[in-house]
């Protein structure tokens, strides 16, 4: 990933995989022709009154500084030094033997953790589809800054607050998380690939639609051992309206439907029971897995 990386750089633990406009808040100016004048920009705001009674002209002068920005320079808290700041954290070298200009993996982990949140939570994918993310897991320059300023954050705390935002974003916009869920394809599958890996797949599932569905775990399982192949952006995108028309209930499910051939097999599966047989045998491995390890 990168411009020629000499080493490849960290990207976020699973279960998240590892394989998306600008504006100038620097200076706004309003200046109407009439007495008093008023000029406003980001740095200070300064009010001048003219008066030129009896002769004689004075001039009251209020100049507040206001800027924010200033005290973030100060601190170390504003966008830019902090993009340099997580920038640093990768290891990772352009073509000109300079670190390359993007936050990578292991600098993705430290914003997380900076602003509270665990490096594995769907929030962190939705921070990367609100900032434009293009290449998994790396957040360039102009994307941090254009796509935070667009966001009205400047700071960690503007960060901290926004939070709640994106988790309701989730949890209750339908539209905003089908236009999220839809972004995750491509993002996490790798770029010369038609389809995701059915891991990778199964990965993303388990934190995009965490709390959402209840037999993730059993559609995971079939996923995997029954039809063991690259999922299919279609198979991606008819799941989630799978989850939220039929969901846990499969008697819910219109076999008529115009579902993946995947859906279909797999509610048949459940119906008959296999899940059963799969999911205890896989838990046995796992067991004999975490013994050899110990």
């Amino acid at each position: 990933m990168g411009n020629n990386p000499s080493k490849k750089p960290k990207n976020p633990p699973q279960p998240i995989p590892t394989t998306n406009t600008a504006s100038n808040n620097y200076n706004t100016s309003t200046t109407t022709s009439s007495h008093p004048v008023t000029t406003t920009n980001s740095y200070n705001t300064t009010t001048t009154t003219n008066n030129t009674t009896n002769g004689s002209t004075s001039i009251a002068s209020t100049t507040a500084t206001t800027n924010t920005t200033s005290s973030n320079k100060k601190s170390g808290n504003d966008l830019e030094s902090l993009f340099e700041k997580y920038q640093q954290l990768d290891e990772h070298v352009g073509e000109s033997g300079e670190a390359a200009d993007y936050v990578g993996g292991d600098g993705i982990i430290q914003f997380a953790q900076d602003v509270g949140i665990d490096p594995m939570d769907v929030i962190v994918l939705m921070l990367l589809y609100k900032l434009d993310s293009k290449t998994q897991y790396h957040i360039t320059r102009k994307e941090w800054m254009t796509g935070f300023a667009q966001n009205s954050i400047n700071n960690l705390q503007d960060m901290k607050s926004k939070i709640p935002q994106l988790r309701s974003q989730i949890n209750s916009s339908t539209k905003t998380f089908k236009q999220f869920y839809n972004w995750c394809f491509n993002y996490v599958k790798e770029t010369d690939q038609k389809g995701m890996a059915v891991e990778v797949a199964c990965q993303t599932w388990k934190v995009v639609l965490a709390g959402k569905f209840g037999l993730l775990d059993d559609w995971c399982n079939f996923m995997q051992v029954e039809v063991a192949k690259a999922v299919q952006k279609d198979t991606w995108d008819l799941f989630l309206d799978f989850v939220n028309q039929v969901g846990d209930n499969l008697n819910q499910f219109d076999e008529g439907g115009a579902w993946p051939v995947a859906v279909d097999e797999f509610v048949a599966w459940m119906k008959e029971g296999k899940n059963v047989a799969v999911r205890e045998r896989l838990q046995k491995e796992q067991a004999e897995q975490q013994e050899e390890e110990e």
